[in-house]
């Protein structure tokens, strides 16, 4: 009994911690009290984060549509850290289509840490799926995150990737 923020609050945190057993213990007992669409993202972030399959932390995003009617940028990424841990071109096409919603192309300014990570895994979806394009897609996305991010590390894994796309795309004649 409480306040259910709390609660959900604890979840949140033992998934940060990576405990995630713990906070899918946490999180069932909150659904016993009060399930809600927050809360099914949090357990499809636990889900995705231990390896489970594409289709049960999609499942649970489910839920948290259906509960509160749309879902957090937060759980778009873990939908497209699902979608990109299985191989293939038409799952990185999924994860593209997702991440094209959410990435926005116009904007100028340091990069948030969320907007980081969006380019990151946009950029990595184009290059698992290798389309012509994608290469030159993902090595200029990487070159704005390397420009824009405000996280050194983000910075210095954009550059190395970067390099990576260079490598790939074909050389003139």
């Amino acid at each position: 009994p409480g306040v259910l923020s709390l609660w959900l609050g604890e979840v949140k945190a033992l998934r940060a911690l990576g405990r995630y057993e713990d906070a899918l213990d946490a999180a069932a007992k909150l659904h016993q009290m009060a399930p809600s669409g927050p809360l099914y993202e949090e357990i499809a972030a636990c889900l995705q984060a231990t390896g489970a399959s594409p289709r049960q932390v999609e499942a649970q995003l489910a839920r948290a549509l259906d509960m509160a009617g749309e879902i957090s940028v937060e759980a778009m990424l873990t939908r497209t850290k699902s979608l990109l841990a299985v191989k293939g071109e038409r799952t990185a096409g999924q994860a593209i289509s997702v991440l094209s919603r959410v990435w926005d192309s116009k904007a100028s300014g340091p990069l948030s840490p969320t907007d980081s990570e969006v380019a990151l895994l946009l950029s990595e979806s184009f290059m698992k799926r290798g389309k012509p394009r994608d290469y030159h897609r993902a090595r200029q996305l990487l070159q704005e995150v390397s420009a824009r991010t405000q996280d050194p590390y983000d910075g210095s894994l954009a550059e190395a990737l970067s390099g990576l796309c260079t490598q790939a795309l074909p050389s003139p004649p």
